[in-house]
C-alpha cells in the first residue's frame, strides 16, 4: 500500500510539473505609430502587435513591448507618443476576471503584461489595442491551447 502511495504521488508530481512546463514568459511587441488618416481608427497613434495570432497557454505570462516606431526607422513615431496611454482591450476573460478586460502598463510604463487565465476554453480570443481611450489598431488575437501554432507542443 505503501508503494502504491508513493508511485501515486510521483505520478502526480510529474504531471503537474509536465502542465507547468508549457507555461513560459510570452513576448511581443506593440508597435506605435502616427495616425495619418483617423478615420478608420480614430487614436492619434495607431497600435500594430508584432504577433498577429500569439499563441499561448494557460496560466502563461504574456508581455507586450511598447515602441514608438515602426520597427526599422522612426519615421513614423507618433509625435506626442506616451507609452503609459496604451491599454489592450479584450473581448472575453482571456487575462481573468480581475483585469476586467482591460490591461495597462504597470511598472514599466513601456511594457504590458497579464496571464492566461487558466479556467478559460482554447480557441481564439480577440482583443484591440487603445490608445488615449480611443481605438488605435485592428483585432489580433491569443491562441490558448493550440497545438499546430506553437502553444502546447512547443519546448
Amino acid at each position: 500500500m505503501k508503494g502504491l502511495l508513493i508511485t501515486a504521488s510521483a505520478g502526480l508530481v510529474v504531471a503537474l510539473t509536465a502542465g507547468a512546463a508549457f507555461a513560459k514568459p510570452r513576448f511581443t511587441v506593440i508597435h506605435m505609430t502616427k495616425n495619418f488618416n483617423t478615420s478608420l481608427f480614430p487614436a492619434e497613434c495607431l497600435g500594430t502587435v508584432t504577433t498577429e495570432t500569439l499563441p499561448s497557454q494557460k496560466g502563461e505570462l504574456i508581455t507586450w513591448v511598447i515602441k514608438n516606431s515602426n520597427g526599422h526607422n522612426n519615421d513614423d513615431k507618433c509625435p506626442s507618443f506616451d507609452a503609459t496611454k496604451v491599454e489592450l482591450h479584450f473581448k472575453d476573460d482571456v487575462m481573468g476576471t480581475a483585469a476586467k478586460r482591460v490591461l495597462k502598463p504597470g511598472t514599466t510604463p513601456s511594457q504590458i503584461t497579464g496571464t492566461v487565465d487558466a479556467g478559460i476554453p482554447k480557441g481564439a480570443h480577440k482583443y484591440f489595442v487603445f490608445y488615449k481611450s480611443l481605438q488605435a489598431g485592428p483585432d489580433p488575437e491569443i491562441e490558448v491551447a493550440c497545438t499546430d501554432c506553437g502553444g502546447s507542443g512547443r519546448k
